[in-house]
């Protein structure tokens, strides 16, 4: 256990890759956890002015335009992935190229051979990556899991399950 000690109690140095409003909820969320654990120490995106409106909001003093400065940043250990879906492919492979650890938003790729690539890239790297599927750690999957297991429902065979919320209202440019 003193190996898992020494990596929790090193401070995680946070980059932002986008300036959307899912940016914007996950900066809101850092700011609850421990400063000793988390920090977010800079934001990258296209717009520049959207970029230091966020880090100012924030409190974040770096801003980059753009996502090869952050990619390229020594301090920067993770980097939260969250622009637009059709790139979030592009990114992911370029923040794991550049060593970093990635939390990717939903979806990682746009397909099976994407989403593989990265995964086999951060193992190659040995790096972290996850794609943030918030709703994978409910509880309910959990008991749902021990009671599919203990026969509850029978045979299963097969499961559809589909999950969408209408965000028509809600801006989508990054």
């Amino acid at each position: 256990m003193p190996e898992q000690t020494a990596i929790m109690s090193k401070q995680l140095k946070w980059g932002i890759a986008g300036v959307g409003m899912i940016a914007h909820d996950f900066l809101t969320a850092m700011a609850s956890l421990p400063a000793e654990q988390h920090k977010v120490i800079a934001i990258a995106g296209k717009d520049l002015d959207r970029v230091h409106r966020l880090a100012t909001l924030h409190n974040v003093s770096t801003a980059y335009e753009g996502y090869d400065s952050i990619a390229n940043d020594a301090d920067v250990d993770i980097v939260f992935v969250s622009v637009l879906n059709l790139q979030h492919f592009e990114i992911t492979k370029l923040m794991l190229e550049n060593g970093k650890h990635v939390l990717c938003e939903k979806p990682m790729g746009m397909t099976y051979k994407q989403t593989k690539s990265l995964v086999d890239l951060a193992r190659e790297k040995k790096l972290f990556l996850l794609e943030g599927m918030w709703s994978r750690f409910f509880p309910a999957y959990d008991a749902l899991d021990k009671h599919i297991a203990s026969g509850g429902l029978g045979d299963i065979y097969q499961i559809n399950i589909q999950f969408g919320v209408e965000i028509n209202d809600i801006e989508r440019n990054l």
